[in-house]
This record gives structure tokens, sequence and C-alpha cells, in this order.
């Protein structure tokens, strides 16, 4: 489900953290929020073979980070993964440890 629209709704609730579903909720529509929680940032997707590079998952996490100020940001799949091989999974967890390390480099 995209938040897009309730995303002002979301971020009042006595939480830490909002997990956003980034293959569903694109970030542009997002733009002009202001994050006051941690982003959970899903935007590995759980639910297809293809393949995201670390490279890509970090320049996304940078990209949503400046965009929306969040304090800080999880990153995560999008979904639980159940539904793809596991060989698949563990590549995309790697991938998503990977994309950290960038991460830790830029110091965001």
């Amino acid at each position: 489900m995209h938040v897009s629209k309730n995303i002002h709704r979301f971020l009042d609730f006595e939480v830490d953290m909002v997990g956003i579903d980034f293959v569903a909720t694109k970030l542009q529509n997002l733009k002009g929020t202001k994050f006051t929680k941690v982003l959970g940032c899903g935007y590995v997707d759980a639910q297809n073979t293809k393949m995201e590079t670390p490279k890509e998952i970090a320049d996304f996490v940078v990209k949503a980070k400046d965009m929306l100020g969040a304090k800080s940001i999880v990153v995560m799949p999008n979904l639980d993964f159940e539904y793809i091989p596991q060989t698949f999974a563990n590549r995309k967890v790697s991938n998503i440890g990977k994309a950290c390390k960038i991460l830790e480099g830029k110091k965001i």
C-alpha cells in the first residue's frame, strides 16, 4: 500500500519508526513531507528476484534522507522474503549489508 496521501497520519502515531514500502510508494510522492520519525526505508523488493545493487540501495537511501529529512534511516526490504527463493533472499540481505557499509563511509 502506498502511504503518500496518509503520511501525516502515520507520523502522528506514537512510534519511533515508520516503515515505507518504496516499491509501492514513490519517493517523489512524499516530497515536502518533514519526516519526524526514524524512516524504515523498504527499498529492496522482497517479491522480485531482480537484484538491487549495494550502490543503488545506498544512493536511494541518501536521496530519501535528503528529501525527507529523517533523523535516521533503517535500510530494509519492503516486505517479507517468503515468496522468493532463499538464494535470492540471501543475496538481497547481503546487498543491504554492503549498502550499509557504503553509507557508513558517507556518514549519513
